[in-house]
């Protein structure tokens, strides 16, 4: 990557929006005597920071001297919504300096942390090419030229995933674990189906669904439910609706009743467990919209019908079985 380059991925990585940062603040305080975090230890960061995933963006804690203030701004155009390179500043100024979640540069682009897998036998069926090997270089100090491909703030091979494009997800192996990274940035997408079909392949390619309130995400009680039949036709309108659907910025959501946050209208999370062994996290607001985790700077709407159902669905006890076992997956 030539000198310039690397100034203009630099430059493209310096901020991130206040609302991701006091929700990762909330859920980090919540789950901090919890057994199961989703948490990655970030290795080679010289501050030993953890990393802390929220909504597939860098987190920071909150300083004088953040310059929090410069969100980069979401934009539509007659190809879709346009989501730009995240940006994050990572100049350390004071010791309360940022933690980074865990990142690698490749080709390019700017792969994030999705979830963590912990069941090693998933291994097999997502591990595909190795693809190159991330340095680890970069942390809180570094400086411009050092925003290169395979610098980042993870150590190790990572991989393409079996039957997904490269350009949109890959993966890292570290003991028992399998780290997902997505490139949730500097992208466009214009209608549902160019995420959930083309980049997630979920139609017809899970082998589960679960169900959360927000209540139970938010302080972390893992009561999920399973759904007791897959051929649900309710779950089937959900995802024709959904692929449908036209991306709209999420901030664009409007607000009604006195509500001042878009995070306030948050009323359920619904999981679908792919066959290889990822999760596709889907959260769901008051008026039909909804937005997957790894993608959280846009939303769809669906229709006020098949939003009906799918919610009446979750309210209805006999299509649901309380999961025993709570799945590390359910980030």
């Amino acid at each position: 990557m030539r000198e310039t380059e690397a100034v203009k991925l630099y430059n493209s990585i310096t901020n991130v929006s206040e609302k991701y940062i006091e929700e990762a603040q909330i859920r980090s305080t919540n789950r901090e005597h919890k057994k199961r975090t989703s948490v990655w230890l970030v290795r080679g960061v010289a501050a030993a920071c953890f990393c802390l995933l929220a909504a597939g963006l860098f987190v920071w804690r909150k300083t004088a001297e953040s310059p929090l203030d410069r969100t980069p701004k979401i934009t539509v155009s007659e190809n879709g919504v346009v989501i730009p390179p995240l940006k994050v500043s990572l100049s350390a100024k004071t010791k309360d300096a940022a933690c980074m979640v865990p990142f690698f540069i490749y080709q390019g682009r700017c792969y994030v942390g999705y979830e963590t897998l912990y069941n090693a036998d998933v291994s097999d069926g997502i591990i595909g090419e190795l693809l190159g090997s991330a340095t680890g270089l970069i942390d809180e100090w570094t400086s411009k030229d050092g925003y290169v491909d395979f610098a980042g703030s993870v150590k190790g091979d990572f991989y393409a995933v079996k039957g997904f494009n490269s350009e949109f997800i890959l993966c890292m192996k570290d003991d028992s674990r399998v780290l997902i990274f997505t490139c949730n940035n500097g992208i466009t997408v214009k209608t549902g189906a160019e995420l959930y079909e083309d980049r997630l392949h979920l139609s017809g390619n899970y082998t589960g669904v679960r169900y959360e309130t927000r209540n139970s995400w938010f302080y972390s009680r893992n009561e999920l439910y399973a759904l007791n039949d897959l051929n649900n036709s309710v779950i089937d309108n959900f995802i024709t609706e959904m692929n449908a659907a036209e991306f709209m910025p999420f901030d664009s959501i409007p607000l009604k009743d006195g509500r001042t946050d878009v995070y306030e209208t948050e009323i359920d999370h619904l999981y679908f467990l792919l066959e290889n062994g990822l999760t596709v996290h889907l959260r769901l607001y008051e008026g039909g919209y909804v937005r997957f985790q790894g993608l959280g700077d846009v939303c769809v709407k669906i229709p006020e019908r098949q939003f009906k159902e799918i919610t009446d669905l979750f309210n209805n006890p006999a299509a649901w079985t309380p999961v025993e076992e709570k799945g590390d997956i359910f980030s």
